[in-house]
């Protein structure tokens, strides 16, 4: 009768992580950020930068007249970009940490994301420089571009029915 061969010791975390590997999942997961980037289409990001420009307006000036609007800039700090750059960097971590437990990678991305909007509440990510940077510069070359007046005047509108529903509400 033949013995069973001897079960070896469990492997570390992250022992089997070879350079190739690392390389190809940190590629990966900036493709897919590219690929979501190309998909962004022209008109979409007019419509963003409208709706950042009629916020800025109510918030800076409390008029959303269209002259008001066209005096604020498309980029904003607030802008929910400001989460892109931390959140590559933890996918990737996360990644390669739960590379042989794949399962878990979810689970501390989802960790991870709810210590971003912590960190976020008491210290905005558009102050921490990279994330800040990272941000406006996406919103200058990719989700935003300079509206028409038809996005201008569609957001003015949209901004007047929120501004009426809140004032209803009090």
């Amino acid at each position: 009768v033949a013995a069973l061969p001897a079960t070896s010791a469990p492997v570390p975390l992250g022992s089997t992580l070879t350079l190739p590997r690392a390389i190809s999942s940190i590629a990966t997961n900036l493709a897919t950020v590219m690929l979501v980037s190309a998909f962004i289409s022209w008109r979409i990001a007019k419509w963003h930068a409208a709706e950042h420009m009629v916020i800025a307006a109510y918030n800076r000036t409390g008029e959303i007249s269209i002259g008001a609007i066209r005096r604020e800039s498309r980029v904003d700090p607030h802008c929910g970009g400001r989460f892109l750059l931390p959140l590559i960097i933890i996918t990737n971590v996360t990644t390669l940490v739960a590379y042989q437990r794949p399962q878990l990678s979810l689970l501390y991305d989802l960790i991870a994301f709810e210590g971003l909007l912590w960190l976020d509440h008491f210290f905005p990510l558009d102050r921490i420089w990279p994330f800040g940077q990272f941000s406006r510069w996406l919103q200058r070359v990719i989700t935003t571009a300079e509206p028409s007046d038809v996005e201008i005047h569609v957001a003015q509108e949209a901004m007047r029915a929120v501004l009426n529903a809140h004032a209803a509400q009090e």
